[in-house]
């Protein structure tokens, strides 16, 4: 067995025996020599500042792929003040900045850029076949990274930024202010204008856009109107376009939802108008190909060829799957304030009358226009639509829907109607129940049923007689 050592006796430090380890006499030179080494430390420090503070930001620039130029201002050991910064070709500059203020950020590593000041910074772009591009800010913009994608941490304080971009449709411009955390409390003002701005055969006389830009938890959000004036297209045209919007983009930058308040004037198509259209959707959009959107419209106004109506609307759900390649509407559709004149004209039924006077089928003719003249005077439409599309074909469904008199008298209803597209697998099908009726028009109640080049119809028909 292995003795235990007995402890050493220690010294006692406090004792006035023990012997001084540093005599008086090298105190005083090394304290000297210390002051000498800090004063040198000091000097260099001054004479270096520039240095160091281009070491700083060449090694930001560098690290990002990026050619610039700058002059500096000031140096201190909390902030850098650079002027005349300009990245890219010097002649056609992809960013410039008036004045850069950076505060330092000090840690157990090298020192790091931390809060960021831009007076005014100008930014130049171009969108064509479907791309953005900043130039030589490409590097950094849209780098691959492993990182998931995200606001930067930065703490920015941004004064009259104005962005400029190029695209094929027409010039951009972008003007922005604002201050704090870029993905956690900045606030600051967007506004955008796009004068003469065209779309595949679209054009508008001008575009704008002005709201507040927050960000919170990663999230950027824009809450304010967008505006659209004199658009025209090839099948359409509409006076003003104004929409209230609350957007939110996701911290991955992945999604986009909100809320958006549609008001819009004078529109018309190939073969309708409409004098107003107002209401809400809600937005949510995956831009890996997934959307949804709940709508509320309500139209004032229709006129089409065959008739006019005072108010017409929707509310209803479009989700659509797969880059747009599933889509499914859900909705309720009505109407209210019908004019027949129109429809009885194209309908031919005018001419046909003059044809069959003092006939029996004229007499039926003047029962029938009567009848259909006076009960969709002021009538009202309701009924509930599905409408499914793939690539490869067309599905609606009706479950239910219904003309009605001004005094409520049902015109027609139609109840159980759907309607498949053709496809490699199956004909064409339709199917559905037909129900008429009304003062002064026949009662008839009738099921149709198509498949392919067939074509059945069972009906039932009450009596109709002239002057009846």
């Amino acid at each position: 067995m292995s003795k235990v050592k007995p402890e050493l006796d220690l010294p006692d430090l406090e004792g006035r025996g023990v012997r001084r380890l540093w005599p008086q006499r090298w105190r005083w030179r090394i304290s000297v020599v210390l002051a000498l080494l800090i004063a040198l430390a000091a000097t260099f420090a001054w004479l270096t500042r520039e240095r160091i503070a281009g070491n700083l930001i060449d090694d930001a620039l560098t690290q990002n792929g990026l050619e610039a130029s700058y002059e500096i201002e000031s140096i201190g050991t909390q902030q850098q003040v650079i002027t005349n910064l300009v990245v890219g070709d010097p002649e056609l500059p992809d960013f410039t900045a008036d004045r850069v203020v950076l505060d330092i950020s000090y840690t157990y590593g090298p020192p790091e850029i931390g809060r960021i000041e831009l007076l005014r910074p100008r930014l130049y772009g171009s969108f064509s076949d479907g791309q953005l591009s900043f130039g030589n800010l490409d590097k950094l913009l849209f780098a691959e990274s492993e990182d998931p994608a995200g606001l930067p941490a930065y703490n920015v304080k941004l004064i009259d930024g104005r962005a400029q971009i190029a695209s094929e449709y027409g010039m951009i411009g972008v003007k922005a202010e604002g201050a704090g955390r870029l993905d956690d409390g900045f606030t600051g003002k967007l506004a955008a204008t796009a004068p003469g701005l065209g779309l595949e055969g679209c054009a508008a006389s001008s575009a704008t856009v002005f709201g507040d830009l927050t960000s919170s938890a990663g999230r950027l959000s824009f809450d304010g109107p967008l505006r659209l004036r004199e658009a025209t297209c090839a099948a359409g045209r509409v006076a003003t376009v104004d929409v209230g919007a609350v957007l939110t983009l996701a911290s991955d930058f992945s999604s986009v939802e909100g809320d958006l308040a549609l008001s819009a004037s004078a529109l018309s198509g190939t073969d309708a108008k409409l004098s107003a259209l107002a209401g809400s959707l809600d937005l949510a959009w995956a831009f890996g190909g997934e959307l949804s959107l709940r709508h509320e419209l309500i139209g004032e106004e229709l006129e089409t060829p065959v008739g006019q109506a005072a108010s017409v609307g929707t509310s209803g759900t479009l989700r659509s799957r797969e880059n747009f390649t599933r889509n499914e509407w859900t909705a309720n559709l009505r109407g209210s304030g019908f004019d027949a004149s129109r429809l009885l004209s194209g309908l031919g039924l005018v001419e046909a009358r003059a044809a069959g006077a003092g006939t029996l089928v004229g007499g039926l003719l003047d029962n029938f226009s009567a009848g259909l003249s006076g009960g969709l005077s002021g009538g009202e439409f309701a009924g509930d639509v599905s409408l499914r599309t793939t690539k490869s074909n067309i599905r609606l469904v009706i479950p239910e829907a219904q003309l009605s008199s001004a005094g409520g008298e049902t015109l027609i209803a139609l109840s159980q109607v759907s309607y498949s597209s053709a496809t490699e697998v199956q004909p064409e099908l339709l199917a559905g129940n037909i129900l008429t009726g009304g003062p002064q028009l026949p009662q008839i109640n009738a099921r149709v049923r198509q498949t392919g080049t067939g074509l059945s119809l069972r009906m039932t028909m009450a009596e109709y007689r002239a002057g009846g």
